[in-house]
């Protein structure tokens, strides 16, 4: 009777060879191939923008020294590369002695794994534009109605983030809270670092007590600063400031308004530059006049710093009808994470799984002791 493999067979032997390297210092050296081969790839991507560098070099005048840094250049790049794809070579044949398996067998499921990050890395570029961090910078100080509004947010915060956990389970939020009075009060800031917890972030603005201040202006710069020095980790980076009171400057508020730091407290400046390298959109809720003057010239400072005269969105708040609170921070929510998603849509869709180069392209040398398989590629090893 003829004996023969069923397909059933020939899957369950190529699970029992991925198993091999599922876990432990198998996996471990699986992966170091992974990342290197990746390593590899980027350096020929980066030796074949040379090499077309070069022959574009020669249609020109050019000089000769200068070509001939040039081709001095290309062959260390090329001896790089050359380099690390033996160090990969290496590498296969280490784990294939480490389990008792041929070379081309690693070399498969090192092309596996190499495809499954790929696979990974484009799903997270989608998911992360469902994520958001929230992060209110507040006036805790006794001067206002922000007693209202800090118990305006404890109040609606789950109805504010409920729709969009409904709407989508790879929604992922967290909740900052930096609550900020004056120089001289002994509870200048009260801090709540990011957290996924709703109930944590309730707790913490039901423990804040509005009181303090004592000129008119408040630390309102001290708090961006410490909001920027917040953990940023998700895709959608929103910072709410609501307040009642310019910051300390005169050049932040009217000649009408008692100032006991008159030159300022720090700068925006160096605030907008942080915040704007972190990707963080900034939106105001304004209370009164007294605060027109400092977005004003936030904005300004914004404009000379990153070139956005814009950069703050203000918005009208009243503080006897909080109904728009809920309302801008879910908008802002719904339009950043609109075109975030679009934005990481369009991007995925010019990305590609990619095969590894490397990968394709190893010595025959390593597969001397193997069959050669349909997906192993011989290719020059010299070849950009």
């Amino acid at each position: 009777m003829a004996s023969y493999v069923s397909t059933d067979d020939d899957a369950f032997i190529a699970q029992s060879v991925e198993s091999l390297f599922a876990a432990g210092e198998t996996k471990k050296a699986m992966d170091e191939i992974v990342i290197e081969a990746a390593e590899a790839d980027k350096e020929t991507d980066q030796l074949k923008i040379f090499a077309a560098t070069l022959v574009n070099s020669t249609n020109k005048s050019v000089p000769a020294a200068e070509k001939l840094l040039m081709l001095e250049e290309l062959e260390k790049l090329r001896e790089g590369v050359t380099k690390k794809k033996h160090s990969v070579a290496k590498k296969i044949s280490k784990l294939s002695s480490a389990a008792a398996t041929t070379k081309a067998e690693v070399l498969k499921v090192a092309k596996k794994s190499y495809r499954n990050k790929e696979v990974d890395r484009i799903t997270k570029i989608l998911v992360a534009s469902q994520t958001v961090s929230l992060c209110f910078v507040m006036d805790a100080t006794g001067s206002m109605q922000m007693g209202k509004l800090l118990n305006a947010l404890k109040t609606r915060i789950r109805d504010i983030i409920k729709p969009f956990q409904d709407a989508n389970v790879h929604f992922k939020f967290e909740l900052g809270l930096v609550a900020y009075r004056d120089l001289s009060d002994p509870d200048h800031f009260e801090l709540h670092p990011f957290s996924g917890s709703i109930s944590q972030f309730e707790a913490k603005l039901a423990s804040i007590d509005a009181h303090g201040g004592a000129d008119i202006p408040e630390d309102v710069i001290g708090g961006l600063k410490e909001a920027q020095k917040f953990d940023w980790k998700y895709g959608n980076r929103l910072l709410f400031l609501c307040g009642d009171a310019p910051c300390h400057g005169v050049k932040y508020h009217t000649a009408d308004i008692w100032d006991d730091y008159p030159d300022g407290v720090g700068n925006f400046t160096d605030v907008v530059k942080t915040l704007y390298e972190k990707k963080i959109k900034m939106v105001f809720f304004r209370a009164n006049s007294s605060t027109d003057k400092m977005i004003d010239e936030f904005n300004k400072e914004a404009g000379v710093a990153i070139g956005n005269s814009n950069y703050i969105e203000t918005f009208a708040l009243d503080t006897n009808d909080l109904k728009v609170l809920e309302s801008t921070i879910a908008s802002s929510i719904t339009e950043s994470v609109s075109k975030s998603m679009e934005a990481s849509a369009s991007a995925a869709a010019k990305l590609t799984v990619k095969e590894s180069t490397t990968l394709k392209s190893l010595p025959e040398t390593i597969l001397e002791d193997s069959i050669a398989t349909d997906d192993t590629d011989d290719v020059d090893d010299r070849e950009i």
